[in-house]
């Protein structure tokens, strides 16, 4: 055979010999199937990027251990799929609201507001929480209110936050007010925070839609 090969002119040798080469490697790939591959031998390297799609990832193989922290969104999630089921234990309570309907001040003289009934409340276990509080105050008398009283968000005897909210007489421009509160509260312990206002004696002022939000952010 070799004598053969020889004996052959060099652009017909060199034809014969690519003939073969294809050959051989056709059947190679033919031959080559996912048995030929040992279990866990193929890396991502060995897979060009972009080559795979959901097609073929078999359904309910992938666990949250094969994705990468941080590397979903919410644009990668379906609105509406999410529901309280999904959520672990400890997420289901990371928002606390208190929306309680209009109610009259109860008068209270202490401009510091620690000593003032709270108009609405929350309780907030240990952590970081973005706290907003809104409250419209509207004067039921005739007369305007005292230009010392205030509204604020107080936690425990400490006034966070606070507004003065001097008021005109009734039918006037100027008889209702709304305020707004924002802080972070940190929280090592259990800890209440409220929505608390002055009122002079004599004075007559409601607390309309008072609302408290708590959303817990480490």
């Amino acid at each position: 055979m070799i004598r053969n090969l020889r004996a052959l002119p060099a652009a017909l040798l060199v034809a014969v010999v690519l003939v073969a080469a294809m050959a051989g490697g056709a059947t190679a790939a033919k031959m080559i199937t996912g048995k030929q591959i040992k279990n866990n031998t193929v890396t991502t390297k060995d897979i060009k990027n972009n080559n795979l799609t959901s097609k073929d990832v078999r359904n309910s193989t992938l666990t949250g251990g094969d994705v990468k922290d941080n590397s979903l969104s919410g644009a990668d999630v379906a609105n509406g799929s999410v529901s309280a089921a999904d959520l672990a234990a400890d997420a289901k309570n990371e928002v606390r609201t208190s929306d309680l309907g209009d109610s009259n001040l109860v008068t209270c003289a202490d401009n510091g507001l620690s000593n003032c009934l709270a108009i609405t409340g929350l309780s907030l276990p240990a952590g970081t929480w973005l706290v907003t509080g809104t409250m419209t105050l509207l004067n039921l008398d005739n007369a305007p209110t005292d230009d010392f009283n205030r509204c604020g968000l107080v936690s425990a005897s400490t006034l966070l936050a606070e507004a003065s909210t001097p008021l005109a007489a009734e039918g006037g421009p100027g008889e209702s007010e709304t305020v707004a509160f924002t802080q972070v509260v940190q929280a090592a312990g259990t800890v209440g925070v409220s929505l608390r206002c002055s009122e002079q004696v004599g004075e007559n002022m409601r607390a309309g839609s008072p609302t408290l939000t708590a959303v817990k952010i480490s």
